[in-house]
């Protein structure tokens, strides 16, 4: 499957990481749905001269940790909806090293070097829909280097509220309304590229989890309107140790193996 091993883990520093050539991935437990690795190997099969990293839930909290820090981590662990969880890693990840990261449920038909703009120092895809010029998707980002400014405009905006345990919905805190509304600073939008998901004449096909997956297990029904976005509101009462195996046993419940 690809996942990273713990002596590949052990060797990340916690400074920034200058390979640009890596393509990230993310999926919540390590038992990956067969079309989901499907899909995973094709952006491998087609860019062999990339590295390629796959985090699950236990071992992205162990690359936050080594990173940001303890705190982080655990609020990444305190994260109820996996497709939350994504959406704070990636940008975490790109923040703090390059590379492309790239949604697990996305199918890649062409190499990244027939497409991917050379001289982008951040780029994104903007879906049919959308108005790249303020606009765009977070299911594919390329840094080009660790640091972008737009990437840590999002990351410190993502780290102060998963800290705080605040947010209420994924699509507009920690999603692509959260991008959308940084856009809107000039300043930042002239350092990103968006690119038209409809010029690349199917190189890349955006997709969802909730299409391969049971409707009912995609981010959208799982979070309750009253519900919140994490495990800690929910058992804030108890001990600290009490909460952890609160939150495990709830990840149980939902079918999502636990180390």
């Amino acid at each position: 499957m690809g996942w990273l091993s713990e002596a590949s883990l052990k060797a990340m520093k916690t400074k920034p990481a200058k390979q640009s050539k890596t393509i990230v991935q993310f999926w919540h437990h390590d038992a990956l749905p067969l079309e989901i690795d499907k899909r995973i190997q094709c952006w491998k099969e087609f860019n062999p001269g990339w590295k390629h990293e796959l985090f699950h839930r236990a071992t992205a909290a162990e690359y936050l940790a080594r990173v940001y820090g303890s705190s982080v981590s655990e609020a990444f662990l305190d994260i109820r909806l996996p497709a939350m969880m994504a959406d704070v890693f990636r940008v975490a990840r790109l923040f703090a090293g390059s590379g492309v990261y790239v949604d697990a449920a996305t199918i890649c038909n062409a190499p990244l070097s027939t497409w991917l703009p050379r001289k982008s120092k951040l780029l994104l895809l903007a879906k049919q829909h959308m108005d790249p010029r303020y606009n765009c998707a977070n299911g594919f980002i390329y840094a080009r280097k660790p640091r972008h400014p737009f990437m840590g405009s999002l990351w410190r905006r993502i780290r102060l509220l998963i800290l705080a345990r605040k947010g209420t919905c994924t699509w507009s805190h920690f999603g692509p309304e959260l991008y959308w509304e940084m856009l809107a600073n000039e300043r930042l939008r002239a350092s990103v590229d968006i690119l038209p998901l409809g010029e690349l004449k199917n190189k890349i096909q955006f997709s969802s989890s909730s299409k391969i997956l049971p409707s009912e297990q995609h981010w959208s029904k799982q979070q309750g309107k009253s519900e919140s976005l994490y495990f800690e509101h929910r058992s804030r009462s108890l001990p600290a140790q009490l909460r952890k195996l609160h939150a495990r046993f709830t990840l149980l419940v939902q079918g999502v193996r636990v180390p």
